[in-house]
């Protein structure tokens, strides 16, 4: 199963026309300036993009599982991760999803939302200095460029706080 972030939110048609919520994929992405990110999903952890391999449990670092304690225990279990996650063992695979309703015309064709602005800053390449500012911060005119929208300074440290041009 792979990260589902194009479907956080699975809508359908009902029979009067109005969009339904049928099904949500909520999920958390823990961000470390020197290690990059993690996302988690449905009680799997996963590398940074779409279709990514689930990262075994035992292959976690430290970091994220930090992350993932500081989390509420709400916040964890909307993310398919326990209550409590000390000593917590490999989850067992998800159950394979249901059929959607025969009754609902599907949402497939209408346009769903674009990349967020944390994506474009996570995109930017380490290795072009265009894409940085001194300082290793997020170059805000890469960031127009790729976005297509002029982009603020508090935007961007809003979007992904503490972010910064790893060395090569």
């Amino acid at each position: 199963m792979a990260l589902q972030l194009e479907k956080v939110h699975e809508m359908e048609r009902d029979a009067g026309g109005r969009d339904v919520l049928v099904k949500s994929n909520p999920y958390v992405r823990f961000v470390d300036s020197t290690h990059g990110q993690i996302n988690v999903q449905a009680g799997r952890f996963y590398s940074s993009g779409l279709g990514q391999p689930v990262i075994p449990f035992k292959d976690v670092p430290d970091w994220a599982w930090k992350a993932l304690r500081a989390m509420s225990p709400e916040g964890r279990l909307s993310i398919g991760m326990p209550e409590d996650v000390e000593g917590i063992a490999e989850l067992p695979e998800p159950e394979p999803e249901a059929e959607p309703s025969k009754d609902a015309q599907s949402l497939g064709d209408v346009e769903e939302p674009g990349k967020t602005l944390v994506d474009y800053i996570y995109e930017l390449d380490h290795s072009i200095a265009a894409h940085w500012t001194k300082k290793g911060l997020p170059d805000l005119n890469a960031l127009t460029e790729l976005t297509g929208k002029r982009v603020s300074r508090g935007e961007a440290e809003s979007a992904a706080p503490d972010y910064r041009r790893k060395e090569s």
